[in-house]
Order: structure tokens, then sequence, then C-alpha cells
């Protein structure tokens, strides 16, 4: 689980308690800190009623140590319990495209992956929506399947022929989309190539199975 940990100014001399925040996606720990001073010295002593470090203490005579050594504990206390919690995914986005605009034709493909971590404590809605945790902050995707919503171009409402995804973060899977993309990337080099103005003929456009063929020949340079 990442974090924000906010410590506010502190005057050297002066007996009063602080208060220092750590700032969690969808919660707050916030830590107690007391100045102690007596004939032995001065002593900071950091506590927290946050259940998640409850009965937990810190203390030293340095404030910035102190603090610091209180961050790094936070980190790993809640990375280990977010561990239950949050799992790694991607939210793979595949986005085919076709319209007209005053008589031009645009035709595309994009496939985009967005690294998050999903709720698994929080069941998938009725509608297809995820809890999700992403850019440091809590909110929801909604898995979606070809022509279960509709987007707006202009003033024209079209049927969206994409998908959008959730799946789980591993090896398998992000080879699985670095491949798809060098296959695709490769697969739009080399149709570049065919219809290349310096071909001895580039009227002669490629048919369907010109395009099977090609895609072939990317995925093989993909995989080698």
């Amino acid at each position: 689980m990442t974090g924000r940990f906010q410590v506010p100014y502190t005057r050297a001399q002066g007996r009063k308690i602080e208060t220092w925040t750590f700032h969690l996606p969808d919660d707050t720990i916030e830590i107690d800190v007391h100045l102690h001073s007596d004939s032995a010295g001065t002593i900071f002593k950091a506590s927290s009623k946050h259940a998640s470090v409850a009965g937990k203490g810190w203390s030293g005579t340095d404030i910035k140590k102190l603090a610091a050594e209180v961050e790094a504990d936070l980190k790993i206390i809640c990375g280990e319990l977010s561990a239950d919690r949050w799992k790694p995914i991607y939210i793979l986005h595949v986005d085919p495209d076709r319209n007209e605009h005053n008589g031009n034709t645009f035709a595309s493909l994009r496939i985009r992956a967005e690294p998050a971590r999903l709720d698994i404590q929080t069941p998938r809605g009725n509608d297809g929506r995820r809890r999700i945790e992403k850019d440091g902050s809590v909110t929801a995707v909604q898995e979606r399947s070809p022509a279960d919503e509709a987007h707006i171009v202009g003033r024209i409402k079209f049927d969206s022929d994409g998908s959008r995804t959730v799946i789980e973060d591993t090896a398998q899977t992000r080879a699985a989309i670095e491949a798809m993309q060098k296959t695709l990337e490769g697969f739009g080099r080399l149709l570049a190539q065919r219809t290349s103005p310096a071909r001895a003929n580039p009227e002669d456009l490629p048919t369907p199975d010109d395009l099977v063929d090609l895609m072939r020949e990317a995925a093989s340079n993909a995989s080698s």
C-alpha cells in the first residue's frame, strides 16, 4: 500500500503535541507525538489509536529520525495489510473505430493497458463496476463488452465496439499485452511499407487476404 506521509513544522523548543498524518488511498492514519522533557533530557514519543497500529509506539531524541522511522514502519505495516485486499491489475482497453466525417473515412485500433489495483474484498457490481485504486485515489472502473454502451462523437451517437476488462497483473498477462502491442505496431509498419509511394505500383492496395499475411508476418516478428 502506497501512502503519503505528512509531518508539520515543529519548533525546536517547547512542550506540545504534534499530529503526523499518513495518507492512504482509502484511509488516514494519525500519529500523536508527545514531547517529554526532564532532567535526563528530551524525548519524543509517537503512538496512534488507529486499529492498524494500535499498541505500537515509537520514541527517540531526534524528531526527524523518528518521523522517518515511523513512516518506514507504516509503509511496511500497511503494505502487509493491503496485500489481503488490493491486487495488482491492468485495465485493458481495446477500442476499434471507423467513422466518416466530411467525406473522409477514418479507421483505427487502440490497445491500452492501465496499471491499477483491485479491491478484491468488494464484489463486482451488477453494472460491471469494480472498485480500484489508481494514481493514489480510490475510484471505480466499469467493465464492458462491445456495444454495452455508446459513445458520442460530435453530435452523433455511436454504438461502442470496444471492450474494457480488468485482468490480473502477472508475468503472463504482461507478456501477452506486450506481444499484442508489438504485433499491432509491426502490422502498422508493414502496412505502411506495403502502401508506400516508393513501391513500383503504390495503387496496388492490399486485399483482406494480404492484410492477413501482413498480420502473420508481424506476429512472427514479434515472437522472434
